[in-house]
């Protein structure tokens, strides 16, 4: 991801849905080689924030600090006109590494008159557009493993997916991007019984797709097999003895015995 960005001197201008990595991929690039400042310019009023980038009378700005080996400035669409052609001024004549992130291209920002004729001339060269995590399957899996350690270390937890729970995961279309992937992720760390999450562990809207690819290449014992294993596994996990399991399920202790060994042990 590194080498994405690797080849830019100057900065770039990152563009791409919300939610879809554009700040984490810029840190990934650029931490390797020093620290990185990174600034919402949706979070400050207008004044505040020229203060904040390029300081006043008592002192310098962020961008005028030379501890960062670069600044990434989020929603940077929102700068006015004004400031829009102090940062493009500053950037010439300084050389600053600055990377503007944003949920719309250059070219739909100069269309609509949100950039001006500087600040759209000066990344042009420079963009970088950045697509939905559902078109980016190579990088899919890193950030589920990536949250699912961040999440274990967080609550102190020891979860991983099954195969299978995997798969589906890897089979979602994750509308919401990388949002989505986070919170649905803590979600299940927080809130699994066991150490490992299985298919019927998920939400059922993320086990729909891998449902119909399971349909068609499997035969309907094995189906059956997989359905009563979430059943059994499910009544364990709550009830917790055989003796329960059977009395709620409406089985002997016999075949709760034997297919809780089957079931449960196995995983």
């Amino acid at each position: 991801k590194g080498a994405l960005f690797s080849f830019i001197p100057v900065g770039a201008f990152v563009h791409g849905p919300t939610g879809c990595g554009k700040g984490y991929l810029c840190r990934m690039a650029y931490e390797q080689d020093g620290a990185v400042y990174e600034y919402n310019c949706k979070l400050i009023s207008e004044e505040n924030l020229e203060i904040e980038l390029f300081g006043d009378s008592e002192k310098g700005g962020i961008l005028d600090f030379i501890g960062y080996r670069a600044i990434i400035l989020g929603d940077v669409e929102v700068l006015s006109p004004k400031l829009q052609k102090k940062l493009v001024a500053k950037l010439k004549t300084e050389d600053k590494l600055c990377i503007g992130l944003s949920e719309y291209s250059l070219e739909e920002l100069k269309d609509n008159q949100k950039i001006t004729d500087e600040f759209y001339y000066y990344y042009k060269s420079y963009q970088v557009e950045v697509l939905p995590i559902n078109e980016r399957p190579e990088d899919l899996q890193a950030f589920i493993e990536y949250y699912l350690e961040h999440y274990n270390k967080k609550y102190g937890r020891k979860i991983d997916f099954s195969p299978k729970a995997l798969n589906c995961l890897l089979n979602y279309e994750w509308k919401e991007n990388i949002i989505e992937i986070r919170y649905t992720i803590e979600r299940l760390v927080l809130t699994a019984e066991e150490n490992i999450i299985e298919v019927y562990n998920l939400p059922e809207k993320m086990t729909e797709k891998s449902a119909q690819l399971f349909l068609e290449d499997t035969c309907l014992k094995d189906m059956m097999e997989l359905y009563e294993k979430g059943i059994i596994c499910r009544a364990y996990e709550k009830y917790h003895t055989t003796v329960e399991v059977a009395k709620k399920l409406g089985i002997s202790q016999a075949s709760a015995v034997r297919k809780i060994g089957k079931y449960v042990t196995e995983r």
